[in-house]
């Protein structure tokens, strides 16, 4: 029985399209019409707008290709293509963004969150969120604190490399972070191994504003590149829901990063999320401030990329 009992059952079929890519960027459809890009939007809209009022329900595929009005085969399809997921990985994403939500909004406890989201299994829940988010069920919602105590224990450090062998230290990705209006606080730049953030990141860097960036000794991978802006912790646990308004994100990948390769002009224009984004799970105010405050050498050089020269292309590698 999987971890999610009410998470969509998939066929063989659907579970081969699991191990699909996301779109490497915001054109991915640039070589098709308008209106059948719209078309394909709205649908798999209607899907998304189904999970989330039936969250804590049993969910079907047949059921959600009927709220897209698209045959079952060409749902699945179509909502990789618009959301670079299959539809029960972003069910079960939907779901952990809700629990997000309760934890941080309402005065539910943490086994009533589990089984409003449609989790049968406390345990199940606590590990499948804090493996997702990155803290616990209860340590996240001391979010809505912002004096409260630290949000990571002390041995989990979320600037560290997940790869630590000195045969990857020359790989490297570099690119710029563009918005096109005003942003609430810093920025965020994360590697992760999948579209949704989740858990921790491979590298990370922090820019007060947005610009040029650098990770440095990135392991040999296909990743996806999230960047973020929200407002820092002291101002309320708003920022840390996917439906903020003061949240903006880019995305990018995947990109794949071989032995002692240097990927510039990666670049990410920041947005609005959309309801066919993957949700944002990684608690990212809490990873920045860590960050933020960390002595570690990774830290320190990511808040100092605004001495950078502008032009990638002069970093050496």
């Amino acid at each position: 029985m999987p971890d999610d009992p009410h998470i969509i059952a998939p066929d063989d079929k659907f579970r081969a399209g699991l191990n699909g890519h996301a779109k490497k960027s915001e054109f991915a459809y640039s070589h098709r019409r308008p209106a059948t890009v719209q078309l394909q939007s709205e649908a798999v809209e209607r899907a998304i707008a189904t999970m989330q009022e039936r969250l804590g329900e049993p969910l079907s595929l047949d059921t959600l290709a009927a709220a897209a009005t698209l045959s079952r085969f060409h749902f699945s399809r179509v909502f990789h293509h618009v959301t670079g997921l299959a539809p029960v990985q972003f069910l079960g994403a939907l779901r952990l963004a809700e629990a997000k939500r309760l934890l941080l909004t309402s005065s539910l406890n943490v086994a009533d969150v589990c089984f409003r989201v449609g989790y049968n299994s406390l345990g199940s829940f606590t590990v499948r969120f804090s493996r997702s988010v990155g803290v616990s069920p209860g340590r996240f919602r001391q979010l809505r604190d912002p004096s409260g105590p630290s949000y990571f224990d002390d041995d989990h450090d979320p600037g560290r490399q997940q790869h630590a062998d000195p045969v990857f230290l020359a790989s490297q990705i570099s690119g710029r972070v563009q918005a096109g209006s005003a942003l609430p606080g810093p920025v965020f730049i994360g590697l992760f191994k999948t579209p949704v953030p989740e858990g921790e990141p491979i590298c990370c860097a922090i820019l007060p504003d947005p610009g040029t960036y650098l990770m440095l000794r990135v392991p040999e991978g296909t990743y996806y590149v999230l960047a973020a802006s929200f407002p820092w912790p002291d101002k309320g646990p708003e920022p840390l829901l996917q439906d903020s308004e003061s949240l903006q994100i880019g995305r990018y990948g995947p990109v794949r990063v071989t032995h002692d390769e240097v990927l510039r002009d990666v670049d990410l224009l920041l947005r609005p999320a959309l309801s066919t984004d993957p949700p944002v799970l990684v608690a990212l105010p809490a990873l920045l401030a860590r960050l933020h405050t960390s002595n570690r050498a990774e830290a320190r050089l990511s808040q100092h990329l605004t001495e950078m020269p502008d032009d990638c292309s002069r970093l050496e590698s």
